[in-house]
Order: structure tokens, then sequence, then C-alpha cells
């Protein structure tokens, strides 16, 4: 389930074309992009890790509001739009 929920991350992450995703909108969007699986937070939460490690994804974290978005890194989106 891994590789089909990394693939997930990426390809919600193109979809916003670059601009910086919330967590918690793309962990429910992941989530809804796999069904009929239902992963949990997280199994979700491992690929998000796992992509990040790969070099795929960049988080940050706002300091005013301690909420944390998600983007694509150029290695990121030249995968992403080999996947779709």
């Amino acid at each position: 389930m891994r590789p089909r929920l990394k693939r997930a991350v990426l390809l919600v992450l193109l979809a916003c074309d670059c601009e910086p995703m919330p967590e918690e909108a793309m962990i429910s969007a992941v989530g809804l992009s796999v069904r009929p699986s239902e992963p949990t937070d997280g199994d979700i939460a491992e690929a998000v890790r796992d992509c990040e490690a790969e070099g795929y994804i960049t988080g940050a974290t706002d300091d005013f509001t301690r909420e944390k978005t998600w983007t694509l890194t150029l290695k990121g989106t030249h995968k992403a739009r080999q996947l779709r």
C-alpha cells in the first residue's frame, strides 16, 4: 500500500499547481484518492515522510499559526508528471 500512497501524495500536490497545501487537507485528499482502501492517518504520514526523505516534497511550518504546509520539489514535480 505504501507505493500507492506515495504516488497519491505526489499527484495530490501536483493538482495544487505547486501551491503549498495544508497538511490536514493533504492527508484527507490522499485518503480519498486511494479509495476503496482506507489507509490510516499513520499510513499516510509514513508515505509523506518517505516522499520527504526521498526529496520529492518539502514541508514548512508557519511560525505564527504552527500550520504545516507541503509542496512538491522540482524532483517531485518531475516524478508526479511521469505518474499522471
